[in-house]
């Protein structure tokens, strides 16, 4: 989930998976752009870790209610 480059908006939603791909990695060496670029979204996100899983979830729930 993309937001970070739109007006007045929070900021990237990212999944678990580039969190748990970085963990290891010092952060000195996250801020390397040539070799890390593709989790600057994730690595300045000021979401956890979890917050894609439970936005999805959580919209799901509200448009399951809706159907009903």
């Amino acid at each position: 989930w993309c937001a970070a480059y739109c007006r007045g908006t929070l900021g990237y939603i990212s999944t678990r998976t580039p969190y748990e791909d970085i963990a290891a990695v010092p952060l000195r060496e996250r801020v390397d752009m040539t070799r890390y670029r593709r989790y600057y979204g994730t690595t300045t996100s000021p979401f956890s870790p979890n917050a894609g899983e439970t936005l999805v979830a959580t919209a799901i729930e509200l448009f399951s209610q809706l159907e009903a």
